[in-house]
């Protein structure tokens, strides 16, 4: 808690959802198999949004997510 942290990038989740790859901590790839598509391959573990929020303690918005991962993609 009372961490502040950078969005790398902006990945598919293995449950579905969107995740977030950080600045600050960079990890391994690992074998992972999605299941959504059963396809297998290399990625690096992600931050699900779900777990967090702005800078003032409120759970992050679908509308705030949806600017991040527009952002992202204009990058």
């Amino acid at each position: 808690m009372d961490k502040v942290y950078t969005v790398r990038e902006v990945v598919p989740n293995t449950v579905g959802e969107k995740g977030f790859l950080l600045v600050e901590i960079v990890n391994k790839p690992t074998p992972r198999i999605s299941p959504l598509t059963g396809m297998s391959g290399m990625a690096e573990q992600n931050w699900a949004v779900s777990r967090f929020t702005t800078l003032t303690g409120e759970p992050i918005s679908k509308e705030k997510i949806s600017e991040i991962i527009k952002q992202s993609l204009e990058v």
